[in-house]
Formats: structure tokens, sequence, C-alpha cells
């Protein structure tokens, strides 16, 4: 890290001789007592607050951070909102929050890397924790942060276990003794917003002892949270004033950081998630080779939730140098996460919303994936996924005619009213498939890539959309790291093939199966994508000639 920079310098400008005095005393931690170091603390951040310096804690925190530094070059233009928003964040948490946040950037070693002292920065931070997760496969960062971030998905520790285990005693405490639990006494995993503790419990249904394990939200999440999730809606008013100069003014940043703001609530909707959870289990509890945990409902309550416990590892550390089970295990993952929502025979699918790789496990003894967490999950209705079908297969024929037909249906923009957006949006198409290479197949990394082109152009789409293209994001990069040559779209069409083989064959019938998987497509589209078919190569030659005439220019 560049010594240009002495955060202990600047802050130290700012105090008087013996407020640095005292605030160089703190740093050493030449007092020993805990509580002598409690009372220095509040001496320091309510010096702080009176000074009135809280307004500069957000600029010190960018340029300690480096943020230019730490964002890839391909999200450039991004970079000074990324400032901005670390700026005003850090001018706005509250004093006894920021505060020790400068002081633990002042106490890492000089050679801390740039990643780690994000990291260090963003603890008991859960909005940007999260923030963190989804971004954290993203194969585009540098290799250092993709692993600082990969860290937040099980090793966060910012709760003690006695924390968690005075808040289950207090929520269940007759229920516990009821039942016979036995509490461990360490927490056995943590998360952005809560932490898990193993239990064992007499289940009376069966008679047996059984394992479980309680996942309990953390006793200081509700009020950090709530700090944060206003701090996103005034980062939205002042991000608005602001992206003109930033040159971001087509995108609706207002309703990005909405959309963050409302995905993140729901991590606290405990009741929700226990609802989401039976429905889970009961959904992949008949599918092989995969399962989601049993939900324990008389040991649940407000902000805890009990479950069955089961025993893996996180996909991306299974099956080292055992390329043909970790080829399996990517099928499974796209299987039970794309294909199942995708092809659901119900009128409203649900879906896993946070699939990073801390919520996907695998038994190493069956080979089983194992599903957990499921506080964020979303919705696809039949004409969503119908529409994300004809997307993928119109890119795939390169038909820009009806890549454009179906993006102006996925699109929440009024087209009739800004006529002029249809023609933008015919020249992007355009130029998109310009740029695909011909001696490929496009497929979802190209709809994510044309997704992600369209919303900075300002397009807008439906909340759902928006989260199913956030999951193939997250999930691109855990296949990448399960199994680098996982083809997403090979094994999606595979599995619908062999499920329209079982059903041609009365393979279904004849095993009394319940049909799982429907192609979300009326006979209108079918006959569509057959005419476009027929136009495929004609398409590619012309496109070839262009290319070969270009370059001959």
């Amino acid at each position: 890290m560049s010594q240009k920079f002495n955060l202990l310098d600047e802050i130290r400008k700012l105090l008087t001789e013996k407020q640095a005095t005292e605030l160089l005393a703190f740093v050493m931690q030449l007092e020993s007592d805990a509580k002598q170091k409690q009372a220095a603390l509040e001496k320091i951040i309510k010096q702080f607050e009176q000074q009135g310096w809280r307004g500069q804690m957000g600029t010190l925190l960018a340029k300690q951070l480096s943020l230019k530094e730490l964002v890839p070059d391909c999200y450039a233009d991004w970079r000074p909102i990324v400032t901005e928003a670390v700026i005003f964040i850090g001018s706005r948490l509250s004093g006894k929050r920021v505060i020790p946040k400068l002081i633990e950037q002042v106490k890492l070693p000089d050679d801390t890397t740039l990643a780690e002292r994000l990291i260090c920065f963003i603890a008991q931070m859960p909005s940007l924790q999260k923030l963190g997760q989804v971004v954290a496969r993203n194969r585009k960062l540098t290799p250092e942060l993709r692993q600082s971030l990969t860290n937040l998905e099980n090793e966060v520790h910012d709760v003690a276990p006695e924390e968690i285990q005075a808040v289950i005693e207090d929520r269940l405490g007759p229920v516990l003794k009821q039942y016979q639990v036995t509490l461990e006494t360490q927490i056995h995993a943590e998360a952005t917003v809560s932490a898990l503790m193993r239990f064992s419990w007499l289940n009376p249904a069966t008679k047996n002892r059984e394992q479980g394990i309680f996942k309990v939200i953390k006793p200081h999440i509700n009020e950090y949270f709530m700090e944060e999730m206003d701090l996103l809606h005034d980062l939205a008013d002042h991000l608005d004033n602001k992206q003109d100069k930033h040159g971001l003014s087509e995108i609706n940043l207002r309703s990005v950081f909405e959309d963050i703001r409302a995905l993140l609530q729901q991590e606290l909707d405990s009741l929700q998630e226990q609802a989401n959870l039976s429905e889970a289990h009961e959904r992949y509890q008949s599918v092989p080779g995969m399962r989601v945990p049993a939900f324990i409902e008389p040991l649940s309550a407000p902000g805890i939730t009990a479950m069955s416990f089961e025993k893996g590892v996180k996909v991306t550390t299974e099956f080292a140098n055992k390329q043909f089970d970790r080829n399996a295990l990517a099928s499974r993952i796209v299987e039970a996460l794309i294909a199942m929502p995708l092809f659901s025979v119900e009128e409203e699918a649900i879906f896993h919303a946070d699939p990073h790789a801390g919520n996907l496990f695998v038994d190493e003894d069956t080979h089983e994936l194992i599903l957990f967490d499921w506080a964020l999950t979303e919705r696809l209705s039949f004409e969503h996924r119908r529409k994300i079908i004809l997307l993928i297969s119109a890119l795939t024929l390169r038909d820009a005619n009806l890549i454009r037909k179906v993006i102006m249906e996925l699109s929440d923009t009024d087209f009739d009213k800004e006529p002029e957006r249809q023609d933008k949006l015919k020249e992007q198409i355009s130029e998109f498939l310009a740029q695909l290479s011909l001696y490929r197949l496009p497929g979802i990394k190209d709809v994510l890539s044309l997704l992600d082109a369209l919303i900075l152009s300002g397009l807008e789409f439906s909340r759902p959309l928006l989260i199913f293209r956030k999951v193939l994001l997250t999930l691109d990069g855990v296949l990448h790291d399960v199994a680098e040559d996982v083809a997403i779209e090979a094994d999606i069409t595979q599995l619908v093939l062999e499920h329209l083989r079982d059903e041609m064959f009365g393979i279904n019938l004849l095993q009394q199966k319940e049909p799982r998987f429907q192609l979300p497509l009326t006979s209108t589209d079918t006959y569509a994508l057959i005419w476009s078919a027929q136009w495929y190569y004609f398409r590619n030659s012309l496109h070839a000639s262009e290319q070969l005439f270009k370059n001959f220019l």
C-alpha cells in the first residue's frame, strides 16, 4: 500500500496536543484494563462528536481504502460513485461505529493489503457485507479481492457465543426444557446477520435424540441494520444529485439502492424465512441428489429458526482433483438453482436468491447438494420464465428482431411514451451482436452482458428479473470455481431433453412420478423459434460478410 497517506497523522491534525496524546495512548493500548479501554474509547468518540469532525471521516476512509485501486478497470465509470458512497456513509455513520473503524485502520500493520483493509472496514456492517458476498464471485475482480470477499461467506466473526446462547435461552426458555435441548458452547458458523449454534433435542415424533441447528439473528443487527437502511435511503438522494457529474445520468440509482435496501431487509424477516424453508424442503425432498434442511417449528421463534443439522462442506472446496465428481456437482447446482425454477410446473416458481458458495454445501459421503439459507427468495411467474427462455433462445439464434421484442416485453420502460428508446434499443442490440464471436453459440453469459449494457443505458426491468440476473451472475462465479469448463446452457439442454424423453416414453408414468419440469413456451413461441432457426445460417453468413468487409477496409 502507498505510504504517502498516513491515516494517524491526518487524524492527529484535527486534535489538540492533549487529545492527540490520548489517541496515541489508546492506539498503542497503554491501558490494560478493559473498562479503562472502553472509557478511553468513549472519550475519544465524544470529542470527535463535539468537535463536528465526523463529516471528515468519510474522506479519510476513502483515501485510506484507495478505492480506485480496488475497483477493476472494467468498472472504471463506477469508481467516482463508489468513492462518493464511501465518503457519504463514513461521514454519516454514528460516531460509536465509525471512530472504532478508523482506529482499527490505524492499528493494522503497514503491510496490510487493501483487500484486508476493506474487509476490516465492513466488519459489523451487514449491508456492506451482504453486497460483498454478492460480488465476491465476480471473476472481473482481482483474485486478492475476490478471495477476501469470499471469506465473508462463512468466516464472519463479530459476535460471542454467550450472546447467542443468551438470545436462545431468553426466547425459548420453557421450550428448551420441554424438548430436552442441549446447546453446544461454541458458535458453529457465522453469516452476515445471523450466527449458527448446534444442539441436540428429543424429537417426540421419532422418540429419538436428533441433531439440529439454531439460526439466530445477532443482537447488534437490528440497531446497525436499520441505521444502514436509513443511510442507503439517504445515499440514493445524495447520488441522484451527483450522478450527472459522474456521467451516469441515465441510470436510476435511486431504484438500484431501493432494491438493495428492500433485499437486505428480507434478511431480518425470520418468520418469512421459516415459511420459505418449509416450502423449499417440501419441494426438494423428492429430488434425487439434493436436499434442504427440515424446519423444526416447535423450537423456532421470531429471530430464531431451528432446523435439522446437515453435515457437509462448501461446494467450492470438495472433490479436489476429482474432475468427474466436480462436473457432476456443477450440473446438480445448475439443475437445483436455475433449471428447476425456470422449468417449474407451478405458476409462481420460488428460487433461491442468495446462492453464494457459503450457502451451497455437498455431503462428502452421499455427494448430495445441500441448499442452506432461504431468507432471500424471489418468485418467477410463468410469463417471466417464458420471456427469459425466449430471450436466451433468441440470443443463441442471433435474431435481433426477436431479441428486441422480448426485451421490450421484459422491460418496465414505457416505449410508447419514449419512441426514441426503441431506435436506441435496436442500435444497441445490433452493436452487441456484431461483437460476438462467429465461432461459438451465444449463451447465458452473453444474456447477462446484454442486460448489463441495457441497464447501464437506463433501461428498467422488473425486480424478479433483476434478482434472477443477480443469481445467474453469482452462480457463474461459483460454477467456475467448482468446475471451470461447465456450460450452463449444455446442462440445461440436457436436463430438458431427459425430461422430454421421460414424458415421451412414459417413464414418469411407469415410476409414478409427478412431472417436475415443463417448457414455459406457448405454441406461438415455438413456431417463432422454429421460423427464426431457419434463418440462422443466413444471418450468420451476413454477419461474417460484414466482418470480412470491415477487416478488408
